[in-house]
């Protein structure tokens, strides 16, 4: 019997940008280069997603599959510099990814809100000590704390006989956003009951409070919030919370007025949830973003591609996570601006 096909994920190769004239489109990125380094009008490179493992652009999901439960497909995102002059190197990278329905993001495609992303790979997170195999016959990294290989490094090769690595430090840091926030305050969003939520933050009530912790050591004159929320939802389905604080004003005392904000929350439910550093059950986020950073110990000290090859070793990974019963159709994970995410591009 012919397996019916029900689901694709596409993905491919991001719009070529450049350092020097990032477009609308372009995710945030910087380069950092050498005093030194001649003027070469810009850095050219792609961002490129694979599967990982078969190393496709484009996933068939069957009908079979996504009626008997959520998919899980990993990405791999490579940086392709082919074109990159040797005196440049890479110190920030910031990405983002969507996934939309039908069509891609710059041609009008809808965000799929409903497809959500776990396991995102951070170069800075730290396991226990560990030997990690890496691809392309590389060799192995020796005793490494980290999760795992990325092709921008400082890994030095300790022993040309036995093809092994050090990876003692990876000298990076890196963020991803697992927990929904806030969007005033940036405090995590924690489960209150179903279809409830609630979160505390610090807050100056009025410019006199400001004032006397100007110049304070420590700032004592704070009130303290503890805002219950319910989640409710909009004509399309999404789900929001709206809540009232007082606008930090500063030393400005008619700045001190009271105003209302709502927040999306397009990965809200009642049984999936991320544990905060305390163990409290929070509101999941999208989870796509990821941002690095080099940190230089010197002046001299650069980032270079494990290998020489950019395209060896992923720069990083994420699950996409396609839910059961999902809507027949395409989907595409593209790599994309930080402004797509925006709730005026969601769920159109």
């Amino acid at each position: 019997m012919k397996k019916r096909t029900k689901k694709v994920l596409s993905f491919g190769v991001a719009a070529l940008m450049a350092v020097s004239a990032l477009p609308f489109s372009a995710l945030s990125v910087s380069a950092s280069i050498p005093t030194k380094q001649t003027e070469n009008g810009g850095t050219p490179y792609n961002f490129l997603l694979e599967e990982q493992g078969s190393g496709v652009q484009t996933i068939s999901i069957s009908k079979d599959e996504i009626a008997a439960g959520d998919v899980t497909k990993t990405l791999d995102v490579f940086i392709d510099s082919e074109e990159w002059p040797d005196d440049n190197y890479l110190s920030s990278v910031k990405l983002n990814w969507v996934a939309t329905k039908d069509a891609t993001f710059a041609d009008g495609g809808a965000i799929a809100n409903s497809i959500y992303y776990q396991n995102v790979f951070n170069a800075s997170t730290k396991v226990n000590q560990h030997d990690v195999t890496m691809p392309n016959g590389l060799g192995t990294i020796v005793g490494t704390p980290y999760s795992g290989a990325f092709c921008m490094s400082p890994m030095f090769e300790e022993d040309e006989d036995l093809h092994t690595w050090s990876y003692n430090d990876a000298q990076s840091n890196g963020v991803i956003r697992e927990i929904a926030c806030d969007k005033i305050f940036g405090a995590n969003l924690i489960a209150n009951g179903d279809n409830k939520v609630k979160f505390e933050y610090d807050y100056y009530a009025n410019a006199d409070d400001y004032l006397a912790d100007k110049d304070a050591d420590k700032a004592t004159h704070k009130s303290h919030k503890v805002q219950e929320c319910d989640v409710k939802q909009k004509e399309d389905g999404t789900p929001y919370i709206e809540y009232s604080y007082i606008n930090p004003g500063g030393e400005v005392a008619a700045n001190y007025v009271e105003k209302t904000v709502t927040v999306d929350l397009p990965c809200y439910s009642t049984t999936r949830f991320v544990k905060d550093d305390k163990g409290n059950d929070c509101v999941p986020d999208i989870n796509n973003y990821y941002s690095w950073g080099f940190i230089a110990a010197s002046p001299d000290d650069r980032t270079y591609f494990v290998g020489g090859k950019s395209t060896d070793l992923r720069f990083t990974s994420f699950d996409v996570v396609v839910p059961k019963d999902t809507a027949e159709g395409t989907y595409y994970v593209q790599i994309c601006s930080r402004k797509s995410c925006l709730p005026e591009h969601r769920n159109r």
